[in-house]
């Protein structure tokens, strides 16, 4: 009996730091530190976000982010970053087809061509 309460005393404290160690991850997914943010997948539907009303593909490699109405394009400061080492993402503030305060439309492409190339991409509004 003594042994199967150190055992199970054991399983208990693992179980309580991985639940810790856990924690932290799920907090990144609501990116604390930005206003808005999106995973966009490369056919421009929305993978994860926050403060996110809308994605769309425009066309190839070129997408429309818009945020809800308590971010504006006005004054913010967007980072994009592209999830594939070939594509640059390009931030294309009041372009055509996505032009209303709260969008942002983000364009990917491949620098060795300079051809559009669908991707998927992390969109942060700070």
């Amino acid at each position: 009996m003594r042994r199967f309460a150190g055992t199970a005393a054991v399983l208990l404290a693992a179980c309580a730091g991985t639940a810790a160690l856990a924690s932290p991850a799920a907090a990144d997914s609501n990116a604390p530190y930005a206003r808005g943010a999106a995973i966009i997948n490369a056919d421009g539907t929305l993978r994860s976000g926050k403060h996110v009303a809308q994605t769309r593909r425009l066309d190839t490699g070129r997408y429309c982010v818009t945020f809800d109405n308590t971010i504006e394009r006005e004054g913010a400061i967007a980072v994009t970053q592209t999830h594939d080492w070939r594509r640059l993402n390009l931030y294309l503030p009041g372009a055509s087809g996505c032009d209303g305060p709260h969008d942002f439309k983000i364009g990917s492409d491949d620098p060795r061509t300079g051809e559009w190339k669908d991707g998927v991409f992390t969109l942060a509004v700070l």
